[in-house]
């Protein structure tokens, strides 16, 4: 995958922390000149310092931060997102010759409940709109910007996790929506033969995320699994 061959474009959500922040850093590093990272998140203060340390090694490269909710569901903001930024950066998409968009924002979910407890309405909907529902709208703003006449080459990085395959207790939430996340890549890549797909799980890493998963599951198996993990 040429994701650092070209002058690109490239969205990272969820960006301001744990595997998102790597990759944002990382992918900076590596890119071509005069390429423009654009690190989405709710997190604003972080994504600044996220933003301050890669200016500080890649002056090549542009950083434009922008403050993005993946879980508020409103169509506008999805619709408008990138024409937005774009506009409000005086970038212009004709200045690129590729786009890569990872998809990486997303929240573990309750796993301190087994299924029989799963009860609370608003949670489920909340933890479904913004590991789903917001996932969808905000690729479906990605392909309707960076679109195949604008752009030859055209990648979409799902992170995914052994979650989406294997069945752990207590993790019922964040194992649902990781396996619907990696199917609805699959219809993608045969709607859109153009666009190169990857879901990627990259393994345990020592984010709060990751310490999270240890600490406030319920079930003692998978608990001693994590711990020694690390």
């Amino acid at each position: 995958m040429g994701v650092f061959e070209k002058k690109s474009c490239y969205v990272i959500a969820g960006a301001s922390r744990g595997l998102g922040r790597s990759m944002a850093i990382n992918f900076a590093k590596k890119a071509r000149r005069e390429s423009v990272m654009i690190l989405l998140s709710r997190d604003m203060k972080a994504l600044k310092e996220v933003e301050t340390e890669i200016k500080s090694s890649c002056q090549d490269v542009k950083v434009v931060v922008s403050g993005f909710d993946q879980g508020d569901l409103d169509e506008k903001k999805f619709n408008n997102i990138f024409e937005n930024i774009f506009k409000e950066n005086n970038l212009s998409i004709d200045n690129f010759e590729q786009a890569v968009i990872v998809h990486n924002a997303g929240t573990l979910g309750d796993n301190s409940k087994y299924v029989k407890d799963l009860v609370n309405v608003s949670e489920l909907n909340t933890h479904f709109g913004v590991n789903v529902t917001g996932n969808i709208l905000l690729n479906s703003a990605c392909l309707k910007f960076f679109t195949q006449e604008k752009f030859a080459h055209r990648y979409v990085i799902n992170i995914s996790s052994l979650t989406a395959i294997k069945a752990f207790k207590s993790f019922s939430l964040y194992c649902t929506v990781k396996a619907a996340r990696d199917m609805f890549y699959k219809v993608m890549t045969e709607e859109e033969p153009t666009i190169r797909v990857l879901s990627y799980a990259p393994g345990p890493c020592e984010t709060d995320m990751q310490i999270k998963c240890r600490e406030n599951t319920s079930d003692p198996e998978v608990k001693q699994m994590f711990e020694c993990k690390y």
